[in-house]
């Protein structure tokens, strides 16, 4: 494993622990934990969405478990770990939009994760109604709502869990 430049996790959820576990355990085996790359991807963005910098690793923040738990961000550093998935690449765009609404959520406030760019799909091949639920416009841009909540901190974007099921990591 020492070869390995990068090691790509877009897991949902991308864990902490369990990135900490596989360094730690392959490490003998040459593996460099800089190499792990937490992103954030969907097939209708061609995969990619979000992802940091090779050779830098995890970035791990901190947030208390109860405002979590109230779709709150508040940093704790006694709190729940969780993995930033990196930036926005050039020519795209993030969103956190309120669920209900559609409209940006604040500063603070875990919300669905949209995302706009050349590489998302324009909608589901002979799927009029699921096309019109996912893709919208809003201010002269195409969102794909991805159906995960997340909130951005620091330049990362972190994502927090599954609208359907309003689950907070």
């Amino acid at each position: 494993l020492s070869s390995w430049r990068i090691a790509y996790t877009g897991a949902e959820p991308v864990r902490h622990d369990t990135m900490d576990a596989f360094s730690q355990r392959f490490a003998s085996a040459g593996f460099d934990a800089g190499a792990v790359y937490p992103c954030y991807g969907l097939g209708e963005a061609t995969l990619f969405v979000t992802g940091g910098r090779r050779g830098n690793g995890m970035v791990v923040s901190r947030f208390d478990d109860s405002a979590l738990g109230d779709r709150r961000v508040q940093p704790d550093l006694e709190g729940a770990a969780l993995v930033g998935c990196g930036s926005v690449p050039h020519g795209h765009h993030v969103r956190i939009a309120d669920p209900d609404t559609g409209r940006p959520a604040g500063d603070g406030v875990i919300g669905e994760i949209w995302a706009a760019g050349a590489s998302i799909a324009s909608g589901y091949w002979n799927k009029p109604a699921e096309t019109a639920q996912a893709f919208v416009e809003r201010d002269g841009t195409r969102w794909l709502r991805t159906g995960d909540l997340g909130f951005l901190h620091d330049g990362h974007l972190f994502v927090a869990g599954r609208l359907k099921d309003m689950i907070i990591v």
